[in-house]
C-alpha cells in the first residue's frame, strides 16, 4: 500500500486505493465475516448506479490499523 502525505486532509497519511487495494480490502471484510458474506442483487444494484470513492488512512494512534472509509461523490 502506498501512502501521500496527507497535506490536503488533515495531515493524516491516506492510502492510495489501486485495484490491488481495494481486493485486499474486499478479501479482508470477507474473511473477517466468516469466508462468506451474502448480498441481495437489488442490493448490488443500488451501488452500480452510484459513483463512490474508496478512501483509506493508517490510524494515527495504531500505525498497524488502517481506517476506510465509503465516500458517495455527487
Amino acid at each position: 500500500m502506498t501512502t501521500t502525505d496527507g497535506s490536503d486532509a488533515e495531515h493524516r497519511p491516506w492510502l492510495v486505493i489501486t485495484p490491488v487495494v481495494e481486493r485486499a480490502i474486499l478479501v479482508a471484510l470477507v474473511q473477517r465475516h466468516g469466508g462468506t458474506v451474502t448480498l441481495s442483487t437489488d442490493e448490488l444494484s443500488a451501488t452500480t448506479d452510484v459513483t463512490w470513492a474508496l478512501e483509506g488512512f493508517r490510524s494515527p494512534e495504531n500505525p498497524g490499523q488502517v481506517h476506510v472509509r465509503l465516500r458517495r461523490l455527487e
